[in-house]
């Protein structure tokens, strides 16, 4: 591997340590460095020289390139002064100034994919000749985002940041040999190190302040994570106090969302907030058709308005559901109906659990990793099977050994179904093995698009191995874009893999997108107030709106301690609610935005987010959760869920109307928490027993004594006699 490296860091070797990969470098000469310290400083003595200097006439016997180094620190100290004055506007002209000084205006800044790409030519090209502009670059970036933060726009700031991690990345990619996103890599160089513990501390700042817990957890353990594997010749302390890393174990403490912060969080930003709310829908129990059992792990779908739901298991290592369900998405109170049971044995599809089904001309498709696909008349309420098998340039194996593959994502775009990633028995990991089914065929066949499903290979031109990614499609249904996900690590750990195993797995932070014309992936842009790195959160795509929502899901390497309790998970559930606003223009960035609810579903993964494409309407369903990290019952492993949810959104189209934020802070669940109606505090309170039918809950006796009278009035509750 070492040959891969050397046009980016000179003739050397990469060094090994902890889990990651060290690279030395070949950087430029202290004599070299104390020549532009020393002209700098001089220059700083002389204004009128400085001038003709920043005006190109002086210091014509130095090369060009440390003319440029000149005036690229002389601007940033410039910057530098007026920013310890508090003039953050006229601080940000200068560095902004000194970044065009260093790359002789070649380029804009921050760079414009045209695209909406990661990969950027002009980044690769620049940093395989010079590393240490990159460097540079990242430094004054960083600077950038720090004015923008002083300035209150943090939208702005959010951007530079991401320039800094889009210029990282690219780093990676002068690698002639690719490596696995799981595999960290480092630069042996304190500038880099600094740059980017900084970079993860103004983020963290950010994130936390808008209530994205998730976010600035994540930020602060890569800080954590990354010093620990810093050569032992750089001041530990210093990179300490760059990441800010005495604020981790604050965030630490924290669930995402945290109730005790949920009462109190506004919309302090709307470029990367929004209000909503989450509302559970009382479900009678039909004559017909009874309750579904709690589950998760189960397939599901929206048609006609009717929200489908098949198989699943109510617990671990249960023998797994195999009904089917429909619940009317516009009537959701007049409860559930029973429909068939899906016919085909276990023996044949194994337990009926991590499939996915999506519906074609009045079909529900459901893909259990046999060639063949079942479905699901939705007219005719019968189950059939349609035939097809697989072709791959003359090879007709079928690619998953026993033909099975789990936890996949899958989507029907202009008549075709594409099923990518998932478990199978080849790779624990995951893979990311992608094709394709067109139904119009008469003779259907599978085609490979891309990927593999056995051994595997780094491939910086597609996505990573995986199981327990989202997706969807966009509006003009052209591209398939994949979310996160998980690579199995411990998995293929207790598998014997040696290489690619480890006792903790890896959560994906891309965004990915295949385009249908043209055949190829390209690694998507993220901006905006993101969703931390994870797997299994429920997604759905909303045509009305032409936005993406995400809710909850797992993360296998994000920890939480609970002080008061001493418990300690090496993992996290979530809760929390995301929006994805596409770009309306070229020129644009499509970007996030978190929603803002007083209350919230229990903290759970596996869960299902739908839309009604007629209404716009948007529904929760199921999942799961720790026992333990919710505080349930300690001799249960997990929990699943069978309740029903709806979100409303506070923009055109969202349902929010009607809305009572004052109320829902007072009285809406924090997850699996009470809040008292009198003191706000959140825990496992006792519900009021008057005829308002639990609408209030409180901590004790004096909270109820001193909210009475208010709970009285609001919800027009007496004393039940």
């Amino acid at each position: 591997m070492a040959s891969a490296f050397r046009n980016v860091f000179g003739d050397v070797s990469p060094v090994p340590e902890g889990t990651g990969i060290l690279f030395n470098h070949a950087g430029s000469s202290l004599a070299e460095q104390s020549l532009v310290e020393d002209k700098v400083a001089s220059l700083r003595e002389d204004p009128d020289a400085a001038q003709a200097f920043l005006s190109g006439r002086g210091g014509s016997y130095l090369p060009e390139e440390m003319r440029r180094m000149v005036r690229h620190k002389l601007l940033m100290s410039y910057g530098d002064n007026f920013f310890k004055k508090r003039k953050y506007q006229e601080a940000q002209d200068k560095y902004t100034e000194a970044i065009s000084a260093r790359t002789a205006n070649a380029f804009q800044i921050p760079i414009s994919s045209k695209d909406g790409g990661v990969r950027s030519d002009v980044y690769i090209t620049m940093c395989k000749s010079d590393v240490w502009q990159g460097i540079t670059l990242m430094e004054s970036y960083n600077t950038i985002a720090q004015c923008l933060v002083k300035l209150n726009k943090r939208e702005l700031a959010l951007d530079w940041l991401a320039e800094v991690d889009t210029l990282v990345r690219n780093i990676t990619l002068t690698f002639e040999t690719p490596i696995f996103d799981w595999f960290s890599h480092h630069l042996d160089a304190r500038r880099y190190y600094l740059a980017i513990l900084t970079t993860a501390n103004y983020a963290a700042d950010i994130f936390f302040e808008l209530g994205n817990t998730g976010a600035a957890v994540h930020r602060r353990w890569s800080c954590q994570t990354m010093i620990t594997m810093i050569n032992a010749k750089y001041d530990r302390g210093e990179m300490e106090a760059a990441a800010s890393l005495h604020k981790l174990y604050e965030v630490m403490e924290m669930r995402h969302p945290e109730p005790r912060l949920v009462p109190k969080l506004e919309v302090i930003d709307d470029a990367l907030q929004v209000r909503g709310s989450w509302q559970k829908i009382e479900v009678r129990k039909s004559k017909t058709g009874g309750f579904p059992p709690s589950r998760h792990g189960f397939a599901s779908c929206v048609w006609n308005g009717r929200f489908y739901i098949c198989g699943g298991e109510k617990r671990q290592d249960s023998v797994g559901l195999r009904d089917l369900w429909s619940i009317s998405l516009r009537t959701p109170e007049s409860g559930w109906k029973r429909l068939p049971d899906y016919p085909i044995p276990n023996n044949v599809t194994g337990p009926l659990i991590g499939y996915s089904m999506v519906v074609h001309k009045d079909r529900a498709h459901l893909f259990t990793g046999r060639p063949s696909i079942d479905y699901f008349d939705l007219k005719a309420e019968k189950w059939g099977l349609i035939p097809a098998r697989y072709d791959a340039g003359g090879s007709r194996d079928w690619p998953y050994r026993g033909r099975s593959v789990t936890d996949y994502a899958m989507c029907v775009v202009g008549g075709k179904i594409y099923v990518f990633g998932g478990y199978a028995k080849e790779n624990p990991l995951g893979c990311n093995f992608f094709m394709v089914l067109d139904l119009s065929r008469r003779d259907l066949q599978w085609e490979r698009l891309s990927g593999k499903t056995g051994a595997l290979e780094a491939d910086h031109s597609c996505p990573g191995p995986r199981k327990h990614v989202s997706s969807w499609v966009n509006k003009e249904q052209d591209r398939i874009y994949i979310m996160y996900g998980e690579a199995d690590r411990q998995g293929a750990f207790i598998a014997g893999d040696t290489h690619h195993g480890k006792m903790t797995s890896y959560s994906y932070e891309d965004i990915w997108g295949w385009s249908i014309p043209e055949r190829r992936w390209r690694r998507e842009r993220v901006s905006g107030n993101i969703p931390c790195p994870r797997s299994e959160m429920a997604c759905t795509y909303n045509s009305t709106l032409n936005k993406t929502i995400v809710f909850g899901g797992y993360s296998p390497t994000l920890p939480t301690v609970y002080r008061e309790t001493q418990d300690q998970f090496a993992f996290s559930y979530y809760a929390d609610t995301f929006i994805y606003e596409p770009s309306t223009s070229p020129e644009g960035r499509s970007k996030w935005k978190q929603v803002i609810t007083r209350g919230f579903p229990t903290y759970r993964a596996q869960a299902s987010l739908v839309s009604d494409p007629k209404t716009g309407k948007i529904f929760l369903f199921g999942g799961y959760a720790n026992s333990e990290y919710i505080a349930y019952e300690k001799e249960l492993t997990s929990r699943t869920y069978n309740d029903l949810w709806q979100l409303k959104i506070d923009i055109p189209g969202g349902y929010f109307e009607g809305v009572d934020m004052e109320e829902e802070s007072r009285t809406a669940r924090a997850g699996p928490l009470q809040r008292c109606f009198t003191c706000g505090n959140t825990g496992h309170w006792k519900k009021c027993g008057g005829t308002c039918k639990g609408r209030a809950f409180f901590c004790d006796s004096d909270c109820q004594r001193e909210g009475w009278k208010e709970h009285k009035q609001m919800h027009k509750c007496t004393k039940v006699l």
